[in-house]
């Protein structure tokens, strides 16, 4: 399996790339924008279950174009327990093909 290279950015700034992720059972979750229903919706229903991903060793990022700002915002707004990242350019959702026509297509 190839590895797709990316470098991004959480909500509080801190760098995220594809090595980081190594070695980890990780669930990218990629949503289109931050504070509309939908996507807070879904950030909230993995929110709820961040336990059980904890106890089974697992990670969760949610992905949008949305700014690190916008997406800490949302975070704290909403009291979201899942870190998120900014792909503000669609790198990592284009490498993995969920980025169609200008939008991400929601996908996990």
């Amino acid at each position: 399996m190839k590895t797709i290279k990316f470098n991004l950015v959480d909500q509080d700034n801190r760098k995220t790339a594809e090595l980081d992720l190594l070695g980890k059972y990780t669930v990218l979750y990629f949503f289109p924008k931050a504070n509309t229903s939908g996507c807070t919706k879904e950030a909230q229903e993995f929110s709820k279950q961040i336990d059980w991903f904890n106890s089974h060793r697992a990670q969760i990022y949610g992905v949008s174009k949305d700014s690190p700002e916008t997406l800490k915002n949302f975070k704290e707004k909403y009291e979201l327990k899942v870190n998120f990242l900014s792909d503000e350019n669609c790198e990592l959702a284009k490498a993995l093909k969920v980025h169609k026509d200008g939008k991400t297509i929601r996908s996990t």
